[in-house]
C-alpha cells in the first residue's frame, strides 16, 4: 500500500486476549502456559523445537483432528503464578523458561530456551509470580560481542551470573565442517553459575547436538548473553 495522504480510522483492540487457532488433537487447560507449534497454532507449552510462548490460557479448549477448527483465547500479558522447583528470593528480576505447561525454571536443559517472562515475586520454593509481558531481557541484563578462537576459549560475558548464552557461528573450516563463511547455526548453552563460559568449536554434523568439541582451526563467534 502507498503511504497515507489523509487520516485513517485504524481498528483497535485492547490486546489483553489473543484468539489463536489450535493444533489438531490438542487439549489446553485453563491457566496453562500456551505455546505455538511450527505452523503457528496453539499447543500446550513445552521446551521443544519450533516452540514459542503465546501466553496463558484464558479457558480450557479441546480441538479434534482438524487443525484450526477450534480457537482458544490466551492472555498476552499480565502477572501470573506458576509452579517452580527450588525457587528462591534471588529469582526475582531474572528470566524464567518453560519446563512444562504449568512450571517455570531459571534455565532450560533443552536448546530452545522458551522464555516465559521475568520473576516479580517469590512466594515459596515451589511458586513464583512471573510478568509474562516482560519477555525481552532488560538492556542492563544483556551483553554481547564477538570472539575468535582456535580449539576452545573462555568467554567473559561481564555478567555475575549467566542465565543463557546464544552463540552464532560465523565461519568455520577444518574438522569436517563447512569451509564457507557465513552463519551456520545458532546454539544456546546451558546457563552457568558465573559470568565465564567455556566454548569450543562445534561438531558439524547436527545443529541440535548438545556436545561441543575442540577444533583445530580458528572460528568466529558472535554472542549474546543474558543474566545479572
Amino acid at each position: 500500500m502507498a503511504a497515507l495522504t489523509a487520516d485513517r480510522e485504524t481498528k483497535r483492540r485492547d490486546g489483553a486476549l489473543l484468539a489463536v487457532p489450535m493444533a489438531a488433537s490438542v487439549t489446553i487447560y485453563k491457566g496453562s502456559l500456551v505455546g505455538e507449534d511450527a505452523n503457528g497454532r496453539a499447543v500446550a507449552a513445552t521446551d521443544a523445537v519450533s516452540r514459542r510462548l503465546l501466553g496463558v490460557a484464558y479457558e480450557q479448549k479441546v480441538n479434534g483432528a482438524t487443525a484450526g477448527a477450534t480457537v482458544i483465547r490466551v492472555y498476552r500479558s499480565g502477572i501470573f503464578s506458576f509452579a517452580a522447583a527450588s525457587a528462591a528470593q534471588t529469582w526475582v528480576g531474572r528470566p524464567v523458561y518453560v519446563s512444562d505447561d504449568q512450571t517455570v525454571a531459571l534455565n532450560s536443559v533443552a536448546a530452545e530456551q522458551v522464555l516465559v517472562g521475568i520473576v516479580v515475586e517469590y512466594i515459596s520454593g515451589t511458586e513464583v509470580f512471573v510478568d509474562i509481558g516482560a519477555r525481552a531481557p532488560h538492556a542492563s541484563e544483556q551483553r554481547w560481542g564477538n570472539l575468535i578462537f582456535t580449539g576452545s576459549a573462555t568467554l567473559d560475558t561481564g555478567l555475575r551470573i549467566v542465565d543463557s548464552v546464544q552463540l552464532t557461528l560465523r565461519a568455520l573450516s577444518g574438522d569436517g565442517a563447512p569451509s564457507t563463511g557465513g552463519r551456520v547455526f545458532d546454539y544456546r548453552l546451558i546457563p552457568a553459575s558465573t559470568g565465564m563460559i567455556a566454548v569450543a568449536a562445534w561438531q558439524a554434523t547436527n545443529a541440535s547436538i548438545t556436545t561441543l568439541i575442540a577444533g583445530t582451526t580458528s572460528v568466529g563467534v558472535d554472542w549474546n548473553a543474558w543474566g545479572i
